[in-house]
């Protein structure tokens, strides 16, 4: 079976270079797309996209620790004496086995390092029939587009990924509140999706969750240009060039398919419904740990509500 999806997935990718040159002119020039300004920059040397969670104001009126929640890129080139310096106690990769190895995390000195992949292989299993209709929909917009839809929904119902997430949310509370950081390659697929949950178990609505994912853009600007200035010198194809750029960049419409998944599997009508639900539900996280990361994270939150309350 693993064989047979490996053989669709390589025909879908074929026929979206082929396509791709078919509807090259809707491209945009990458020049047109509008950036985000940089904001919450984490100013770790060596890391790229790293940002700082802190300052998020969330429905309740509570703002995110400055100083806490760290997300990036890959460590490899980090600078371990400014990490430290900064008092992140845990490092979570998020990257695959193969990735790491291929391009190890700094050791930092009293950070532990836990590695959680949440890649999986494609899973046709998890797929319904509005789920083919969209990856039918994005080969003809190229291979990123195809490989994101896919990848998008796979961060929401695959049970490995699920399960990965379970595990993500094990260690934050673990940590006790002190500074932690999480990575990928990147610093935005997979990290901004385990952003996006923790923020709204911390009582971010999805729009400001929205703003931290397209953050990444801000980032990787000028990387995404550069990249498609040199596909395009060697190929002079717009369309290859074009998908090029799109690696180093996220599109709203990537975190839109997690949450049309979302609201499918949790049956609820709106992003912030879902997320509510798909964190008790699916996540498993109690009443009293939902607390806990609030009390962990949030700016005088402690101060008004009590976890041993709720275990009371």
């Amino acid at each position: 079976m693993k064989r047979v999806w490996k053989v669709l997935l390589c025909v879908a990718i074929i026929s979206s270079m082929l396509l791709t040159s078919v509807f090259a002119a809707s491209y945009p020039y990458p020049d047109t797309e509008q950036f985000p300004e940089k904001e919450h920059n984490a100013n770790l040397t060596g890391v790229e996209n790293a940002r700082d969670l802190g300052g998020y104001e969330t429905e309740d009126g509570y703002f995110i620790k400055e100083d806490v929640l760290f997300r990036s890129g890959n460590l490899h080139e980090a600078d371990p004496a400014q990490i430290k310096g900064k008092g992140i106690t845990k490092i979570i990769d998020l990257r695959t086995k193969l990735e790491a190895l291929r391009k190890p995390d700094v050791d930092v000195e009293n950070a532990e390092l836990v590695s959680i992949s949440m890649l999986t292989i494609p899973n046709p299993f998890v797929l319904e029939g509005e789920d083919w209709k969209a990856l039918l929909r994005a080969i003809t917009t190229g291979i990123m587009e195809t490989w994101d839809t896919n990848l998008y929904r796979q961060y929401i119902q695959d049970p490995n990924a699920i399960k990965a997430t379970k595990q993500f949310f094990d260690e934050v509370l673990d940590n006790g509140g002190d500074p932690l950081l999480w990575h990928c390659t990147a610093g935005k697929d997979r990290t901004g999706v385990e952003a996006m949950l923790l923020m709204a178990a911390l009582g971010c609505d999805y729009d400001t969750i929205l703003q931290d994912f397209m953050l990444t853009n801000a980032y990787y600007q000028q990387k995404a240009r550069d990249s498609y200035d040199k596909a395009y010198k060697l190929t002079h194809i717009k369309a290859i060039a074009t998908e090029f750029y799109k690696y180093e960049i996220v599109k709203e419409e990537w975190l839109e398919i997690s949450m049309d998944v979302m609201m499918r599997m949790t049956d609820t009508n709106t992003p912030d419904e879902a997320l509510d639900t798909y964190l008790t539900d699916v996540i498993e996280l109690t009443p009293v740990q939902m607390e806990q990361l609030k009390e962990y994270y949030l700016v005088g939150y402690a101060d008004n509500h009590h976890v041993s309350e709720l275990v009371a």
